[in-house]
């Protein structure tokens, strides 16, 4: 080979790395804007997961609040319920007195 023939194969050569160079270098800021996509889509997601864990412990407080109140209704229920059972013997012990 002569001197010409190597330094025509060095060009080629040097061309060939440079255009590999410059597809790896697209296909790295293709990949670095991928990634920052994500980024963002992990972030929000986080977020939203943050707001949804503040409703479920907001849900969880007022479903406590609502059972309290359902005790005490039904408690109330009960006692209206033994004072009109009450009410009922009497009236019955009332009526077979007469």
């Amino acid at each position: 080979m002569s001197d010409r023939d190597l330094v025509q194969e060095l060009r080629y050569h040097i061309k060939d790395l440079t255009d590999e160079k410059q597809s790896l270098n697209t296909a790295i800021a293709n990949k670095e804007s991928r990634i920052k996509q994500l980024l963002v889509k992990l972030d929000q997601a986080n977020t939203e997961t943050k707001a949804c864990a503040k409703k479920m412990v907001e849900a969880q407080e007022q479903a406590s609040v609502l059972k309290e109140k359902l005790q005490k209704l039904e408690s109330i229920k009960e006692r209206v319920n033994q004072e009109d059972d009450i009410d009922d013997t009497n009236t019955e012990d009332t009526a077979l007195d007469q």
